[in-house]
């Protein structure tokens, strides 16, 4: 009996059997393919995720600015103006002749509305400070302070220029002075009252005295000294005659009747009051 007749079929012959392993390791290399590319496709996308979050992802966003708040403005409270500096105070002021009124001002005194009283030839006083005895920066600032009451109570008629050939001349000394005197005054004056020059010289003081550190009592006497006012024994008045500048002189400060006989006499007697009874060279 045939082979063909015992098993009913005839058995593949040997190529074919070799033909279907073939195939079937051709389509599992595929499928395997298939996988990778699958694989790799999975891990590139994921890969390009993970660098785009590292660039852009930090990045931070446009994040809209929010109006910002205006601070709130604070007044400052106003301050009172401080006073005048007293002597011997580091703020110097200034003195430029300013006339608070130039109505019937004469320009020639005759000294006729108060006969026998010293009296300069004008209203308008030159003076300059010696520069071979300088005064300090207070002192020179008190000066000016007594120059400017003089010339504000008077209303102008009297008045203070600086010039280098001034007719009063002032110095200040660091040594003491002849008797103890804080100060002396000169004015060189005439038979007939008229005063053509004056100096004032001012010195260290004494020990155990003072000036008046609110008022330029000291230089607005000498000042007055070199008009022809004497000292008087009323305390208060800064022509008073107490001991220098020690505790038993107050600061005393220009009295009115001084101003009103220095306004009488430099307005020939047109205004003021005459200078009766106020001691005088």
């Amino acid at each position: 009996m045939s082979s063909s007749e015992a098993g009913g079929q005839s058995p593949e012959p040997e190529d074919t059997q070799l033909k279907q392993l073939f195939d079937n390791e051709i389509a599992l290399e595929r499928k395997k393919s298939t996988h990778r590319i699958i694989m790799l496709c999975v891990l590139s996308f994921v890969l390009i995720i993970g660098v785009y979050g590292i660039f852009f992802g930090s990045q931070p966003g446009n994040t809209p600015v929010s109006e910002t708040i205006q601070p709130q403005f604070t007044p400052i409270p106003e301050t009172t103006q401080p006073a005048l500096t007293p002597y011997p105070g580091t703020a110097q002021p200034t003195y430029t002749d300013q006339r608070a009124s130039t109505k019937d001002l004469s320009s020639v005194i005759n000294g006729e509305a108060n006969p026998g009283f010293p009296y300069w030839p004008s209203g308008t006083i030159t003076y300059w400070f010696d520069p071979d005895h300088a005064c300090s920066f207070g002192k020179t600032g008190n000066f000016l302070r007594a120059f400017k009451i003089i010339n504000d109570k008077t209303g102008g008629l009297v008045s203070f220029v600086k010039s280098s050939d001034g007719a009063l001349s002032i110095s200040c000394h660091d040594s003491l002075g002849a008797m103890n005197a804080s100060s002396w005054s000169s004015p060189w004056i005439s038979p007939s009252g008229l005063i053509s020059g004056a100096t004032i010289d001012t010195y260290k003081l004494p020990p155990g005295t003072s000036e008046c550190d609110s008022y330029p009592t000291l230089e607005m006497r000498e000042i007055l000294h070199v008009f022809g006012f004497e000292d008087t024994s009323s305390p208060g008045n800064v022509m008073y005659s107490g001991k220098g500048e020690g505790t038993l002189n107050p600061c005393g400060e220009l009295d009115a009747s001084i101003v009103n006989c220095l306004i009488n006499i430099y307005s020939n007697g047109k205004r003021g009051l005459a200078c009766t009874g106020i001691p005088h060279k």
